[in-house]
């Protein structure tokens, strides 16, 4: 499986910077495993239903960018599961 996390705000609640995203990939030990990326200007946050009433967003996308599954919370199980569905939908990765 392939991870990629945009984060669009930082712990501030402000417009996430670079060192944001450092910050959050060395605080849950991700560095390295998987790109941490910022929206500065909230595209990828415009195309989900989360509204910023509850924490953390979450949405699994698909490797064409397609968003399988939105979700709330620290549980990942949901979006894991529509991305082991969508995996085995699509075994050659399409």
């Amino acid at each position: 499986m392939r991870y990629l996390v945009v984060l669009n705000e930082g712990v501030d609640g402000k417009t996430p910077t670079p060192q944001t995203a450092v910050a959050w990939a060395t605080a849950v030990k991700t560095m390295g495993a998987y790109p941490v990326t910022i929206d500065t200007t909230n595209q990828v946050y415009k195309q989900t239903f989360w509204d910023g009433s509850a924490r953390p967003g979450k949405c699994a996308l698909a490797p064409d960018m397609t968003i399988l599954k939105c979700y709330l919370g620290a549980n990942d199980t949901p979006g894991l599961d529509a991305i082991k569905a969508h995996a085995a939908a699509h075994p050659n990765g399409t």
